[in-house]
């Protein structure tokens, strides 16, 4: 099926020219729409709807124009099929599914409704004429009729004193035969008055579509403001709980962060708690005495030289100190001892404690620090032997030195003099060796 190509104003304007039925054919997206579609397309409809007696145009039923065209036809059903006259009134309404053969009878019903209106207004042309032509004889036959011969004149006279009065046909009854110009004229006046005529209810109709026209799209163009304002609500609705959800998910992350700092500091504390707690227990387990009574000390020195001591339980720190002191040779005046683990410094307010008490038994390790600070009540002065030289050479080759022997050491096993000297202290009574000259190790300063 060829459908108008323009708009629907121009396939108006087009069915007036053409003096042809105005057909509208009203479509959605139903199922019905589509098989009413596919029978107008089919030859023996579309055939007729493209002839020059129609202009055929299709809405669809989401647009503008049939937004336009429900408004000026208030009832359009869809699918719906509308043969409109020359004065814009529906000559036939198809609503719904129809088959082929009820279209064709329909069509063929408009077409004589139209031709019907055509003749109708043919008649009354004609019948506008002859009044017209009556009407200008009227006044030749006045005229005519003033005319009395003296005859008449005279029986009228005669009639009148007899009092008889003779059936006489007016002359002004006939009416006089108009000239073929003068007919001409007449016909011509009566078109141009109905063309004034239509032309005014054209105009009319044109005026009162403009201003339908300009209230559907005030109408729709507030619909359109009014669904843009709706849909910028909603948006800012809609942003509003984004928002709101954002600030609450970051609200409770931030709330888990803070509680997971508050269980992990709360362990932390407690986990202090508890090293704190087993080391203030520890303490107060004394620990198992050797078998045989002696306690087997060992002092490190900061170049690793290890020295072993002997010592009784009942052996004081300050024992422990002055062993030191009487003993060992020290590269530095001022020292401080501690264990290695756990790391404990033994300063000089244990003097007065036992190995026991400070838990040095069987076993321990001691190592033996210099001291910065010479003012530290825990530091003890070494013994002040040898010259500033002697003492500068040994702080110098003693890391090799250390190095050295424990080279010998790893090669010939431990020397003898230190099994002597283990010897002289298991021998001694109060477990603290008698202070003796040393044996000279290689590279060792004389003092």
């Amino acid at each position: 099926m060829k459908w108008f190509p323009g708009s629907i104003n121009e396939a108006v304007a087009a069915s007036k020219s053409r003096k042809a039925v105005f057909v509208v054919f009203v479509a959605g997206k139903d199922d019905a729409s589509t098989e009413t579609a596919g029978i107008i397309d089919s030859p023996e409809i579309s055939s007729r709807l493209e002839h020059e007696n129609f202009v055929a145009i299709r809405l669809e039923s989401d647009t503008d124009s049939y937004r336009f065209f429900a408004q000026i036809y208030q009832l359009v059903p869809i699918p719906s099929l509308f043969f409109i006259g020359d004065n814009g009134s529906p000559l036939e309404i198809v609503a719904g599914t129809v088959n082929a053969q009820t279209l064709h009878e329909k069509i063929d019903a408009v077409l004589q409704k139209a031709s019907k209106g055509k003749n109708e207004i043919s008649g009354d042309f004609i019948r506008g004429e002859q009044s017209a032509s009556a009407a200008g004889q009227s006044v030749p036959a006045s005229s005519s009729a003033g005319v009395v011969s003296p005859q008449v004149q005279r029986n009228e006279g005669a009639s009148g004193s007899s009092g008889e009065t003779p059936g006489l046909t007016p002359l002004e009854k006939k009416p006089a035969e108009l000239t073929p110009e003068e007919k001409v004229e007449r016909a011509r006046q009566l078109i141009e008055l109905q063309k004034q005529q239509r032309i005014e209810k054209e105009r009319e109709e044109e005026r009162q579509r403009e201003i339908e026209r300009r209230r559907v799209g005030k109408d729709a163009q507030t619909a359109r403001q009014r669904h843009q304002e709706l849909e910028i609500k909603m948006a800012q609705e809609e942003r509003a709980k984004e928002k709101a959800a954002e600030s609450e998910a970051r609200e409770r992350v931030r709330q888990q962060i803070a509680q997971d700092k508050v269980e992990r500091k709360q362990r932390e504390q407690t986990l202090l708690q508890q090293n704190s707690q087993q080391s203030q227990d520890r303490p107060q387990q004394p620990a198992a005495p050797p078998a045989d009574g002696v306690v087997r000390i060992q002092f490190r020195l900061p170049s690793g030289n290890p020295h072993m001591g002997k010592f009784e339980l009942t052996s004081t720190l300050r024992d422990l100190r002055a062993y030191v002191t009487s003993n060992i040779d020290l590269p530095f005046r001022n020292f401080t001892m501690s264990t290695s683990f756990p790391r404990r410094d033994l300063s000089a307010e244990d003097d007065g404690r036992t190995l026991v008490d400070l838990q040095l038994v069987p076993t321990a390790v001691i190592l033996i620090l210099p001291l910065k600070n010479s003012t530290t009540t825990s530091a003890v002065a070494s013994r002040e032997e040898g010259s500033f030289l002697s003492r500068f050479m040994w702080t110098v080759f003693s890391p090799i030195i250390s190095v050295f022997n424990y080279v010998v050491s790893y090669f010939t096993g431990p020397s003898t003099s230190g099994s002597s000297r283990e010897g002289n202290d298991e021998a001694s009574p109060a477990g603290v060796a008698p202070r003796a000259t040393p044996t000279r190790q290689i590279g060792q300063p004389s003092g």
